[in-house]
């Protein structure tokens, strides 16, 4: 079960991240002083509506808010707040577990699909590609860096990521990349592009790395193989 510790220090890291970057950029009579604050609680807002639904107490959200930069004692029982953050928790938890379910279903499906279109094939690592465009170049190692461009979407049609469109490539190092995608590139050669299919257990699994990636995502990647950068391995080691 997903500890309530983990629903805290989502929202204090939030809490902080916002508040450091307000006091660092707030300039006296700065007529932009008050969109970082604005921008705290629509995330805040955002946060508790994906996972409480009902909105919240605005009277005791601001009450809380003022007693805290009042440095007050809490007007509410420990107990009280402890058993409000179990129950965020065992919602946290049930929402969690039924979106995996969901999303390992819907991505079961879609890969059988794709998996029958012409020229798919499998690798070790149960990724589905096909292969966009070709060429001669040659094939990085596990520990050589790249240049890729990639464009990361779900079945849903959700994109993720898209250099082609801000056509920005990215450096890689290939044995930081997920296994899916660690397995591809090792099979590809400079200039060739293609598209990948791959199963939540060779990609991110039930704790994916970012809110907009769902537990048990099946990730769709076109990656096009710009360049070889040379071995992350210092000469000699």
């Amino acid at each position: 079960m997903i500890h309530n510790q983990m629903i805290k220090n989502t929202i204090c890291c939030l809490i902080c991240g916002l508040v450091s970057a307000w006091a660092s950029a707030a300039q006296p009579g700065d007529a932009h002083a008050g969109a970082l604050p604005y921008e705290l609680g629509y995330q805040l807002g955002q946060w508790w509506s994906q996972w409480q639904g009902e909105p919240p107490d605005g009277a005791s959200l601001t009450r809380g808010f003022e007693d805290g930069i009042a440095g007050v004692a809490r007007r509410r029982p420990e107990q009280a707040v402890e058993d409000a953050w179990a129950a965020l928790q065992a919602e946290y938890a049930r929402q969690h577990t039924a979106q995996a379910e969901r999303q390992l279903a819907m991505g079961e499906g879609w890969r059988d699909a794709y998996a029958q279109q012409v020229a798919v094939r499998e690798l070790e690592s149960g990724t589905l590609y096909r292969v966009l465009s070709r060429s001669e170049g040659p094939r990085p190692a596990l520990r050589d860096r790249v240049l890729v461009h990639y464009r990361a979407s779900l079945p849903d049609g959700r994109v993720l990521a898209d250099s082609f469109v801000t056509g920005k490539p990215v450096q890689v190092r290939v044995e930081d990349t997920f296994s899916g995608w660690r397995d591809a590139l090792q099979q590809m050669t400079v200039g060739s592009r293609w598209e990948l299919v791959i199963p939540p257990e060779a990609a991110f699994g039930v704790t994916p790395p970012h809110p907009d990636i769902p537990p048990n995502a099946t990730m769709i990647i076109q990656v096009e193989l710009v360049d070889l950068l040379g071995s992350a391995v210092p000469a000699g080691s």
